[in-house]
């Protein structure tokens, strides 16, 4: 899929929740290699679930990516709650000459990707065209990943009161 500003969607990514609190530092993309166009230049935004952001890092080198199978991205940490659905996406800046392309899996049903490893059903892909609407796809996933930093692992009520410990 290729992504511009001015492209139908032009935001793509990933819906997600995660099991614990975590403070995150950064993202981590992968793409085909050899792809991106001369001046891609791109957004790395996370969304509440509110649609509010977070946190929004800004690359406008294409060498930042260009020739590799991944690239990281890191802002100052955020922390994200345990059970909340975020959004974590790419957003061109550049209409002509600026294509970026995010490596997807596509599955033929839902339980076809729950039953991949790594996929997790509180992961799937989101996109949306010029803000508008978000649209999730339960069989689809956008291969980005969070780096962590701090994790906090609480114990359930009832198995030690609700002990916390960071990680």
């Amino acid at each position: 899929l290729t992504l511009r500003s001015n492209t139908t969607p032009d935001e793509l990514g990933c819906k997600f929740s995660l099991p614990a609190t975590m403070q995150v530092n950064g993202v981590r993309f992968y793409t085909p290699p050899n792809v991106w166009g001369a001046s891609a230049q791109f957004e790395v935004i996370i969304y509440s679930a509110l649609d509010q952001v977070l946190v929004t890092k800004t690359v406008s080198d294409k060498d930042f990516m260009d020739n590799t199978a991944a690239g990281d991205v890191f802002f100052a940490p955020i922390t994200l709650q345990a059970n909340t659905a975020y959004r974590v996406v790419s957003k061109p800046t550049v209409s002509t000459g600026g294509d970026i392309y995010l490596q997807r899996y596509q599955f033929e049903s839902a339980n076809a990707k729950a039953a991949w490893p790594p996929a997790d059903s509180a992961w799937q892909g989101t996109s949306r065209t010029d803000g508008g609407a978000w649209t999730d796809q339960a069989t689809e996933l956008t291969c980005i990943g969070l780096w962590v930093n701090d994790l906090t692992l609480t114990a359930p009520a009832g198995a030690g009161g609700g002990a916390s410990a960071h990680l």
